[in-house]
């Protein structure tokens, strides 16, 4: 039954197949096609499909076991548990186009235990580096007071 699946120069193939296999017992048949297409492009052959890597290994029970890791099945609750305001932040940004197709470009910070906007920057131009570290700054020196950041020009 195997036979109609051979073609004429597979035992060729196999044998260069498991001589990349005995070298690197731990390559998928995707590394041992590169491995085999350098040694037939040294030889000035024509290059062989991964498919037929892939048939030939399987045939002759050369390819790698599957993983077999089993995952547990986690519900998630969508809540990120922080114990401490001042722990753990989150930022984004966001545009808004107006009705006169002028757009608001605005990117803010947030405290991830109370949700709380700690600060924002908004501006007509697109946002770049140094508005962003203004609001790391502003958000910095508004939750530690006694903490005034280092401006620094760039």
């Amino acid at each position: 039954m195997l036979l109609k699946f051979l073609k004429k120069d597979d035992k060729i193939m196999l044998s260069l197949i498991k001589k990349v296999v005995e070298r690197r017992p731990t390559y998928g048949y995707k590394r041992v096609t590169a491995m085999v297409n350098n040694v037939l492009k040294v030889s000035k052959s024509e290059r062989i499909n991964k498919k037929r890597i892939y048939r030939i290994m399987k045939l002759n029970g050369l390819l790698l076991p599957k993983n077999q890791v089993q995952r547990t099945n986690h519900t998630g609750t969508g809540k990120i548990v922080t114990l401490h305001s001042n722990t753990r932040w989150c930022s984004d940004a966001f545009e808004i186009r107006c009705f006169n197709d002028e757009k608001v470009y605005v990117a803010f910070s947030l405290d991830c235990k109370d949700r709380e906007a700690i600060s924002y920057v908004a501006s007509k131009e697109p946002l770049l580096g140094k508005s962003i570290q203004e609001l790391m700054i502003r958000s910095v020196e508004k939750r530690f007071k006694s903490y005034k950041a280092q401006r620094q020009n760039f």
